[in-house]
C-alpha cells in the first residue's frame, strides 16, 4: 500500500545528514562515524529524534522550520535519562499493583459478608470475555497460571482471580469492587484516575516506549477516562504543596507530569510496607538529584524542561520527606 505520508527509509549516513541538513541538529564535536556508531549500537534514529519535539524551531529566517540551538548531545542525554526513568517507574508501578491487591484482599478477608466468591462471579458475568479468555488460555496451556485457570474455571475465589487478571482488567475489577461495596463515587473515580496513570506508565515502561517526548503533550481526558474533574481531584490531593498558578498550568498541560504525580500519590497511599515505600522513594529521589542533572549544562537555556524538572522534584520531595525516608 502506497501513500503520500510514507517516509523514505534512510541509511545511517542519510539519517545523520537528515538531522544536520533538514532538522538543524548540530552533531559537533562528534564525527559522522561517531553518530552512526551510536545509532547502530545504542538507540534507533526514530526514538532519538523523538526528543527533539521538546525544543523550539525557528519561525523565521533562513533556518525556518529547523530546530533552534539543538545539538545531538541534548538528544542523547534525554534518551539516557528516559532509559533510567523507565526502569525505576517499572519497579514502582509493579509495587503499587502488588500492594493494591494486598489491600483489596485484606478488605475482603475482614468483611464477614464477603465470601470471596460471589464478587468474582458477578464480575465475570459482567465481563464474559475475561472468563472466556482464561478458559481458552488454560486449555492451550499458554501461561504460568494455566493450572489455576483449569482448577477454578467454574468457581473462582477473589484471591485466585488476582493472579489471573491483566493490570487493565484488575483496574476494572477494583472499580467494580468499590462500587459493589458502596464506596463513595469520588473515591471510585479517584481510584480509576490514579490506576489509569499507573497502568499507562507501567505498560509504556514494559514495552520500552519513550516517555519524555510526551512531557509537553496535553492529556486528552475525554478519550482516556471521561473524567473532566480529574485535575480538580489531583490539585486537591496536592493542596499541601501550595502549587503556584504556573505550576498548576504546567501540570494541566503535561500528560507525563500528570501521570508521574498520580504515581507518586499511588506510592504514598497504596504501598503499605515502609521498607518498600522508602526504597522506591529513595531511589527515585536519588535519580533526580544525581543522574538527571549529571549534564545539566546542556539544558540551562531550556526553561520549559527546567520548570518541568523542578515541579516533578517539588512533588516528589514533599512525599519523600513525608515518608521519613530511610533505607537502613
Amino acid at each position: 500500500m502506497s501513500g503520500s505520508r510514507r517516509k523514505t527509509k534512510l541509511t545511517f549516513s542519510q539519517q545523520v545528514n537528515y538531522m544536520e541538513e533538514n532538522e538543524g541538529i548540530d552533531i559537533s564535536p562528534h564525527s559522522e562515524e561517531d553518530v552512526k556508531n551510536y545509532l547502530t549500537k545504542s538507540v534507533n534514529f526514530f526514538n532519538l529524534k523523538s526528543y527533539a519535539k521538546l525544543f523550539e524551531k525557528n519561525l523565521t529566517g533562513k533556518d525556518i522550520g529547523k530546530y533552534r540551538n539543538l545539538c545531538i548531545d541534548q538528544l542523547v542525554e534525554l534518551s539516557k535519562i528516559d532509559w533510567y526513568l523507565r526502569r525505576l517507574l517499572l519497579n514502582i508501578t509493579i509495587s503499587i499493583e502488588h500492594f493494591s491487591k494486598i489491600n483489596l484482599l485484606n478488605q475482603c478477608t475482614e468483611d464477614s459478608k464477603d465470601d470471596g466468591y460471589q464478587i468474582v462471579a458477578d464480575f465475570l458475568e459482567a465481563n464474559p470475555k475475561i472468563k472466556e479468555k482464561n478458559k481458552k488460555n488454560a486449555s492451550e496451556r499458554r501461561d504460568y497460571c494455566c493450572d489455576l485457570k483449569l482448577k477454578y474455571s467454574e468457581d473462582m475465589p477473589v484471591w485466585v482471580l488476582m493472579e489471573l487478571l491483566t493490570f487493565g482488567e484488575y483496574v476494572n475489577f477494583l472499580s467494580f469492587y468499590e462500587r459493589q461495596h458502596h464506596r463513595k463515587n469520588a473515591n471510585v473515580i479517584w481510584t480509576q484516575n490514579c490506576f489509569w496513570s499507573v497502568r499507562i506508565i507501567r505498560n509504556a515502561c514494559a514495552h520500552n516506549n519513550c516517555l519524555l517526548p510526551s512531557l509537553f503533550k496535553e492529556p486528552n481526558r475525554n478519550v482516556e477516562n471521561g473524567d473532566k474533574n480529574q485535575n480538580k481531584q489531583l490539585f486537591s490531593k496536592l493542596s499541601n504543596l501550595y502549587l503556584t498558578d504556573g505550576e498548576k498550568n504546567l501540570l494541566n498541560r503535561s500528560l507525563l507530569l500528570r501521570d508521574l504525580a498520580m504515581i507518586i500519590l499511588g506510592m504514598d497511599s497504596v504501598i503499605m510496607s515502609k521498607k518498600v515505600k522508602n526504597h522506591e522513594f529513595y531511589y527515585l529521589m536519588f535519580f533526580l538529584d544525581n543522574r538527571c542533572i549529571k549534564h545539566k549544562e546542556l539544558f540551562t537555556k531550556q526553561e520549559n524542561i527546567c520548570k518541568a524538572y523542578q515541579l516533578f522534584k517539588k512533588i516528589l520531595a514533599f512525599y519523600y520527606e513525608k515518608a521519613s525516608i530511610s533505607i537502613f
